[in-house]
């Protein structure tokens, strides 16, 4: 215990510098590894039976045409809209063989190219489908607490997803799964590549059990979408691509706490410029530090870090919290 406040003091440096991994405590890197992951699209060669619908087209790239989007291996899956408002991709027979109880935390690294409208960020955010059942509709709307319920859109989502806009489902007329949950609203700017996460863990294990489908959807941001990802719907068209890889199902809680922090510190670094990090109190015996991040247009985030134990910590960045440490699997 008597290491762990210099080794904090280095983890909040490292996350306010963008530089996760290098500078992280040993414990929190060790932690970040996960034992167990499920690939629910890497793209080397195939689509890996993601979907889409609205007119949209789906191609695998190989890091010859662009490798900037690739993070994992040769390939990634390029989302081409032409005028739908509201893209989705989908993917049901990964998520069907998942183990959603045993990895419950949802990454896919993601790079937006370029749209129409250059100045046109785009808010990305996962719904979760499981299979219709006698107990498949108790929550049917709910959204997610940790994974967030902030821009999740209910109204319309159907099951729609294939190329003509029709049902998403793989054989005509089976029946429609209903929607569990949608994760928070990611808004990711143009020409920015980055990681989206989801921790489904909030989720009873009984709704992550009979898994049937996993969307990513995406709109303009500031244009909520008057229905849901269901093909070519009203609202603001939009023409460009966006780049998939390694979309992945993993069992540690840092691994996906890294990620969500760096996209927050990316969004907020192109927003208000460089930053540095003041520390303002360090308790040795409580285990905490505050501070803030100071951005070079003035702006200042309060931050916070706390340990319940060596292996189980808290950090805050302005009003979202996240979990590192492997006690908490």
């Amino acid at each position: 215990m008597n290491g762990l406040p210099t080794e904090r003091r280095t983890f909040v440096k490292g996350v306010g510098s963008s530089m996760l991994g290098s500078l992280l405590p040993a414990t929190v890197v060790d932690a970040a590894e996960s034992d167990t992951v499920t690939i629910l699209g890497d793209f080397e060669g195939s689509l890996d039976n993601w979907r889409t619908n609205g007119g949209n087209t789906l191609k695998q790239q190989s890091s010859d045409e662009w490798n900037r989007p690739v993070t994992n291996g040769e390939g990634v899956l390029k989302v081409h809209a032409s005028g739908d408002p509201y893209p989705m991709v989908y993917n049901r027979k990964r998520v069907r063989a998942a183990d959603l109880i045993e990895t419950p935390y949802l990454l896919a690294d993601v790079t937006v190219g370029q749209f129409e409208n250059d100045s046109t960020d785009l808010a990305f955010n996962f719904r979760y489908h499981r299979l219709p059942g006698e107990d498949a509709n108790h929550g049917s709307n709910s959204t997610s607490g940790k994974g967030g319920s902030g821009g999740g859109n209910n109204g319309g989502v159907g099951a729609s997803g294939s190329s003509n806009g029709g049902s998403a489902n793989d054989k005509p007329g089976q029946s429609q799964s209903p929607l569990v949950a949608a994760s928070e609203t990611m808004v990711v700017p143009q020409y920015v590549k980055t990681t989206l996460t989801w921790d489904l863990s909030d989720l009873a294990k009984m709704k992550r059990d009979e898994s049937d489908r996993i969307d990513l959807a995406w709109h303009a941001a500031g244009e909520e979408p008057k229905t849901g990802p269901s093909g070519r719907g009203p609202g603001a068209p939009l023409n460009g691509s966006v780049y998939l890889d390694n979309i992945r199902l993993v069992d540690s809680i840092t691994e996906l706490s890294e990620r969500a922090m760096a996209r927050k510190l990316t969004r907020l670094k192109a927003k208000h410029g460089t930053l540095e990090y003041r520390n303002e109190r360090s308790d040795v015996e409580s285990l905490t530090e505050r501070g803030r991040f100071v951005f070079n247009d003035g702006t200042e985030v309060g931050v916070e870090f706390s340990a319940e134990t060596v292996n189980k910590w808290h950090y805050s960045i302005g009003e979202e919290t996240y979990r590192l440490g492997g006690g908490w699997e």
